[in-house]
């Protein structure tokens, strides 16, 4: 039987679910298909300046910044209200993300080991600080633990015996 995985368009479902209250959504690298399997993610325009970030345009028309981060094994999509101006195409800049994305992928699989998290699809979404006025990088931020479905393709609210180690291992400060 092969494992269930998640798909971009699962991921901008899961970063929609609560689209007033978070801008961002962490998941590990390898549950994610193509990233996992090493297929073309179709809409994908790279930074010509970092292989490890992009601009992904979804089938709905909205844009969501990229961002893989290989030494944590976390791929990261957030809400865009401004798209950059990106490039798409160039073999230098695809093989640099596919290296990329080989050690993100890697470095998930090898932070979930063979452990409970193997086989359940977790996200994180994250928000903005809860003190509107706080500008410390230190400030709290609102954090959420989703978990996927893969039968019903959707997003739920995950409070199981991992989301002390998922919010640990997933969340990204600002």
């Amino acid at each position: 039987m092969t494992r269930p995985m998640l798909t971009f368009a699962d991921i901008v479902q899961g970063l929609n679910r609560f689209r007033s209250r978070y801008d961002a959504i962490d998941v590990f690298a390898d549950d994610v298909r193509e990233l996992a399997e090493g297929t073309p993610v179709l809409g994908l325009a790279l930074d010509p300046q970092n292989p490890n970030h992009g601009v992904f345009h979804s089938r709905d028309g909205n844009a969501y910044a990229l961002a893989l981060f290989p030494d944590r094994g976390i791929l990261r999509l957030s809400r865009l209200h401004q798209p950059e101006a990106t490039q798409a195409g160039d073999p230098a800049l695809v093989g640099a993300f596919a290296g990329a994305v080989a050690g993100t992928v890697l470095a998930a699989k090898n932070k979930k080991g063979e452990g409970a998290a193997v086989g359940l699809l977790l996200g994180l979404l994250v928000g903005a600080a809860f003190e509107p006025r706080a500008s410390s990088p230190h400030a709290p931020q609102r954090i959420f633990t989703m978990r996927f479905d893969p039968l019903s393709r959707e997003w739920q609210a995950y409070d199981g015996g991992l989301v002390t180690w998922a919010a640990n291992e997933l969340f990204l400060p600002a």
